[in-house]
């Protein structure tokens, strides 16, 4: 067979990516057409269910979609549907890539995400909601999801979720790193947890920058761990570690030592 004479010329000059001007009318509309009822398939599995292949396919059809006000809100409401909780964790997955949206998107998104959090469903979908936003490395958030953040990490009723909300805090930057700070500090304050206080003061020492020591010497410590803790991060930060990562492999390099690494059977034993 005879490659056509427009197609030739393309490969020959590398820009076949250029001959989509040539292509027919008819044939984009109908590829536009075809990625739209994709779309919107993908969209009713997450909110009406589906196997795990299915819902699988739908994620990875929309991952690769444009985020947009109908779509976030669709994702939105089927991440707090009854029922099985997988395609709400599926729904979760999409919102948080595309959180990397334009401004207003971005944070429609994030606002249905903490939606999600404050739900009345079970402690792994509403964490991962708010781990969406966590881990995004983009940060920014509106006021009212910073506000929304601190109620997470002072009253949400799983420990691991309140410390996933001061991880989000402690990320905070701009003007609302000051409002943030207060939220993680009342958070602290009324932490019962003693494990959960641990987890809380590195973003602690995150979110208050460079006057952490200061911070830091100010807190009410509880038990003999926090206090440990308060000390060894002072100490850190005295010897000129700033970074964070390098802050809590120091930290953790100690905590190994002595066998008080957060969340484990020994720290469980310490605090007995």
């Amino acid at each position: 067979m005879r490659t056509h004479p427009l197609v030739a010329a393309c490969i020959g000059l590398g820009i076949l990516a250029g001959c989509a001007d040539h292509v027919p009318t008819t044939d984009r509309a109908q590829d536009a057409e075809s990625v739209t009822g994709r779309r919107e398939s993908a969209l009713h599995t997450l909110e009406t269910g589906g196997s795990p292949d299915a819902l699988d396919r739908a994620v990875a059809t929309l991952s690769a979609a444009s985020a947009d006000e109908s779509g976030i809100a669709r994702l939105g409401r089927a991440s707090r549907r009854d029922g099985d909780a997988a395609p709400r964790i599926a729904a979760i997955r999409v919102m948080q890539r595309w959180l990397g949206a334009d401004p207003e998107l971005r944070a429609r998104a994030a606002r249905e995400l903490m939606l999600t959090a404050a739900s009345r469903h079970e402690p792994m979908t509403r964490g991962l909601a708010v781990q969406a936003i966590a881990l995004d490395p983009a940060g920014g958030w509106p006021e009212d999801v910073v506000v929304s953040l601190g109620a997470l990490a002072s009253a949400d009723p799983t420990g691991q979720n309140r410390e996933i909300a001061a991880l989000a805090l402690g990320r905070v930057r701009g003007e609302l790193a000051a409002p943030a700070l207060r939220s993680l500090l009342a958070a602290f304050g009324r932490e019962s947890d003693p494990t959960t206080r641990r987890a809380m003061l590195l973003n602690i020492v995150e979110s208050a920058g460079p006057d952490a020591p200061r911070v830091l010497a100010s807190l009410p410590a509880g038990s003999a761990l926090v206090r440990q803790d308060i000390a060894d991060y002072q100490e850190i930060l005295r010897a000129g570690v700033t970074r964070i990562p390098d802050v809590w492999e120091r930290k953790l390099a100690r905590d190994i030592e002595r066998g008080s690494v957060i969340g484990t059977e020994m720290e469980k034993s310490a605090l007995e």
